[in-house]
């Protein structure tokens, strides 16, 4: 069986800095962490890059195990998640509905169909599904 893995989500330690957040995950045996999307700009300007992170996880024997939130039915933070995936080798987005307070219509999503179907070998893992065209990631769903 396959050993099962766990990760420290961002909103766990929201108020700790990155370095607190990793030390924290590696001391209590966690396989990784997750970074926010929506934080990443911030996570720049306060002196971090990709290569400083990767370092840093790298001693405390960590991985970045997936990016947060990527917004349902948006695109406002798309690039930015596409960024961390490829630096980070991410496996895992968290999707999440919309925070605008309107009901998520699920019709309005699109379904995969048998031509899109024959894409699914392009969406394995976060980067596969990113790396996808817009009109074929519906069939990653």
């Amino acid at each position: 069986m396959a050993r099962q893995q766990i990760n420290l989500g961002f909103m766990s330690m929201r108020h700790a800095g990155l370095r607190e957040r990793v030390e924290a995950a590696a001391s209590a045996g966690f396989d990784g962490i997750s970074l926010r999307a929506d934080q990443w700009q911030q996570t720049l300007a306060s002196g971090w890059d990709a290569a400083s992170i990767q370092s840093l996880l790298l001693q405390h024997r960590l991985r970045v195990s997936e990016v947060e939130p990527m917004r349902f039915l948006r695109d406002d933070l798309l690039d930015t998640v596409e960024e961390m995936v490829h630096a980070f080798q991410v496996l895992r987005v968290q999707v999440t509905p919309p925070l605008d307070g309107k009901p998520l219509d699920l019709a309005l999503v699109p379904r995969p169909t048998s031509a899109s179907a024959s894409t699914a070998g392009m969406c394995s893992g976060a980067a596969g599904w990113l790396r996808s065209p817009q009109s074929t990631r519906s069939a990653c769903l």
